[in-house]
């Protein structure tokens, strides 16, 4: 008798571990359905979220929850999923989740290449973006997005 109750337990124990698991992976991929903004390369495998500090033609300024500051480089219009209009357009302030290949250049701010997608996760970042970041992105492109 003793040795049924063990594994009736045992049973119990990996299906609550199963559940837990279960709930734990809806809600990763629940964040991760935030209104995507543009695909481009299809194998994205890490992501950063952060705040946009400035949006250029075919680019961004780009810094982490941590305060890194990146530079994102797209090879497609901004505002297009897979060759399709939407429109969402994205714009300096948003909390934004960035998924990429894991690919960074190490120039100064790093370079991120291969951008997979940009899911705007609110529309109002409460990050406080130093000088120093405005000012490192500042002397890039000139020409911003109409907005």
């Amino acid at each position: 008798m003793k040795k049924n109750k063990k594994i009736l337990i045992f049973l119990i124990v990996m299906l609550a571990i199963l559940i837990v698991s279960v709930i734990i992976l809806l809600i990763v991929i629940n964040e991760a359905t935030y209104n995507p903004v543009g695909t481009v390369e299809p194998n994205a495998i890490v992501g950063y979220r952060g705040v946009i500090v400035k949006v250029n033609e075919d680019s961004l300024g780009f810094m982490t929850e941590a305060g890194e500051p990146f530079y994102l480089i797209y090879k497609e219009k901004l505002g297009t999923l897979s060759g399709t209009q939407t429109n969402i357009e994205l714009k300096e302030g948003q909390h934004v989740i960035v998924a990429y290949s894991g690919h960074i250049l190490n120039t100064e701010p790093k370079i991120i290449p291969d951008i997979g997608g940009i899911y705007i996760v609110s529309e109002k970042s409460d990050m406080k973006v130093p000088d120093n970041i405005y000012d490192l992105f500042k002397d890039y492109y000139t020409y911003n997005v109409k907005k």
